[in-house]
């Protein structure tokens, strides 16, 4: 029993060792790989931001988070900029903020309608447009289970995420399908389209299908034009609802300079370092792990929020009781001035 024992511990000890091994070399790999992408992605994006520089690049979303981070860095590298926003008054805000610095046109558009896009955008065709940037996203207002998710939110997120991103994208394309210079097109992701993840299946699905579309597009392209997928995780928006930014948590305006100095390289780029470092923390764990994890973060934000929207629910209904009961009470009061005045009057007469 004890010789049984002693092997069972050694076959233990093996494989422990076997699985560290692994571990570290897979960490080894990842760490050599990623110094040296990341500095040659350094050299390429350089070469590419002289190249577009005095050029335009189309932004969407470009007046909130992300987007606005990047438009304003673009602006520092002296791209012109097409802007397309739903708020015709926050696009003219941003237009004046940047026009000191480049020319910036805007294009109010909202991306829920059925889009004609050479409409919207064929004033611009002539102009040498080097970038498209797909950044607008939208997710549902808290975490939601599929079935509570009306037919409306639904076709909003599939209308926005993807097929509003796919027309614009045809129809940049289509403008020069064999360009004299590269040409390029971002598209905004999301580290949540990686894996699984309830109560966000929605949106989580979009950027799943984006990414693998993205990659695909890019093999078939890349001789005329480079199609890349920014990886993103949590930042500081007002899609994502985080308020205050962390080591993992960059601020949108910062996260923005960090998309514009990443791209030109590869197919999908981490432009946020803690980013990557927690893809590949995801890699060692079990992706039905990582799953449950999600579920359950999400389900306490979905408990939150529906207590937050209950509370504010309580909240205008007591106001509005306060406001009924205020009316009613002036009501009584005017209703008693009146007889008040036609019992004065009888004693007049």
């Amino acid at each position: 029993m004890s010789s049984v024992g002693t092997i069972l511990v050694k076959c233990v000890c093996f494989f422990a060792v076997g699985w560290v091994s692994v571990r570290l070399f897979n960490t080894c790999t990842f760490i050599l790989s990623n110094v040296c992408t990341r500095i040659a992605r350094a050299v390429r994006n350089r070469k590419v931001l002289r190249e577009i520089r005095g050029k335009w690049a189309i932004v969407t979303g470009a007046t909130d988070g992300i987007g606005l981070g990047i438009a304003k860095e673009l602006a520092k590298q002296q791209v012109n900029l097409i802007l397309v926003s739903r708020s015709e008054e926050k696009l003219k805000n941003v237009q004046k903020e940047l026009r000191d610095k480049v020319k910036v046109e805007i294009t109010v558009f909202d991306f829920t309608e059925d889009a004609d896009f050479a409409k919207l955008l064929g004033k611009h065709k002539e102009k040498e447009v080097a970038l498209l940037v797909n950044n607008v996203a939208i997710n549902s207002h808290r975490p939601l289970m599929y079935m509570e998710h009306t037919e409306k939110e639904e076709k909003d997120i599939l209308t926005v995420n993807i097929i509003n991103t796919l027309k614009i994208t045809r129809e940049y394309m289509g403008w020069e399908k064999s360009p004299k210079n590269k040409r390029y097109v971002l598209v905004v992701g999301s580290m949540l389209g990686m894996f699984p993840t309830a109560y966000q299946q929605m949106y989580s699905g979009t950027k799943a299908f984006l990414q693998i579309w993205t990659e695909s597009v890019n093999m078939e392209m890349k001789e005329n034009y480079h199609v890349e997928m920014l990886m993103t995780g949590l930042v500081c928006s007002k899609l994502s609802g985080a308020r205050t930014p962390g080591l993992f948590t960059p601020t949108s305006e910062y996260y923005g300079k960090c998309c514009v100095h990443s791209f030109g390289l590869t197919r999908v780029t981490y432009p946020f370092f803690p980013h990557d470092l927690l893809a590949f923390g995801s890699t060692l764990i079990s992706r039905t792990l990582l799953a449950c994890v999600f579920k359950y973060i999400n389900k306490v934000l979905r408990k939150r929020k529906q207590m937050k929207d209950k509370q504010r629910t309580e909240e205008e209904k007591g106001e509005k009781g306060e406001k009924e009961e205020k009316g009613k009470k002036k009501e009584k009061e005017e209703k008693e001035e009146k007889e008040e005045g036609k019992k004065q009057e009888k004693k007049n007469k």
